[in-house]
């Protein structure tokens, strides 16, 4: 959890609120694996508003559709991709 909470600080420029670690602990134990977390965090930084909320919803999809590795995102990634490749304007 430490490392998770240095990455939270480094990440999104703050501490990592007690909500955030019981969430964290809570999505780690269902079976994510903390680098995924950050991975979360990662994509969370990138929002025009960055916040633990974000994270966290961005947590829960990925536990809700089984995605618990970065294998898994990697893959989910790729499907949204191909998915999306048609709405590009070029």
């Amino acid at each position: 959890m430490d490392d998770i909470a240095r990455y939270y600080r480094e990440t999104l420029g703050c501490v990592m609120p007690p909500m955030a670690k019981r969430d964290v602990t809570a999505a780690i134990e269902a079976g994510l694996e903390p680098q995924l977390v950050m991975t979360a965090l990662d994509e969370t930084a990138l929002a025009p508003r960055p916040s633990w909320a974000y994270a966290r919803a961005i947590l829960r999809r990925l536990l809700r559709e089984g995605v618990y590795d970065e294998q898994a995102y990697a893959q989910r990634q790729a499907r949204f991709r191909a998915r999306h490749s048609d709405d590009l304007p070029f």
